[in-house]
């Protein structure tokens, strides 16, 4: 490697930055978690949460009469999206999350962050495709509860809408 300055290589250097820019992410992300620990807006949010494809954007479209692209591919939503609604004259912001694939535990963790976001809400709705065969439907619906266990009960969650989807098609 090329040496620049006092006898550091560039790869050195290059290895110094890369650690100043995840530091200052991680303190962007600390940053972002106390930010949303203290979210107490009076405006109610309710995240909508699923395995993917399991029918959050269509639930998500309907709720908040929007036209969001869905599919049957993982990762069609890519970013959480929210849009506002009304229920009985209150407004109430519907948020659309990234749906869940099976994971390693490790990468679980890079996700932390979307899933303390969504768990932060006070109701949430889980989205569980019916038309899947009895034991992928109860092998997804007992990993959506070890998230819930993980996440929600930390946060004070007291209300879990269980929302079965694609039924027409069972």
């Amino acid at each position: 490697a090329r040496e620049r300055g006092s006898g550091e290589t560039l790869k050195d250097i290059m290895k110094s930055d890369l650690r100043k820019r995840i530091s200052k992410l991680e303190a962007k992300i600390e940053e972002l978690r106390v930010l949303n620990s203290k979210n107490t807006s009076l405006v109610m949010k309710i995240p909508i949460m699923g395995f993917y494809s399991a029918g959050k954007t269509t639930v998500f479209n309907i709720l908040t009469a929007s036209d969001r692209e869905t599919s049957q591919e993982a990762f069609t939503t890519m970013f959480l999206k929210s849009a506002w609604t009304k229920v009985a004259g209150y407004p109430i912001e519907i948020v659309d999350t990234i749906g869940l694939v099976d994971l390693p535990p490790a990468v679980v963790d890079a996700f932390s962050l979307m899933l303390e976001t969504v768990f932060a809400a006070k109701i949430l709705i889980l989205t569980v495709d019916a038309s899947k065969g009895e034991s992928q439907f109860k092998s997804e619906l007992e990993a959506l509860m070890e998230y819930y266990n993980k996440f929600a009960r930390e946060n004070g969650i007291y209300k879990v809408v269980f929302m079965l989807t694609k039924c027409d098609l069972i």
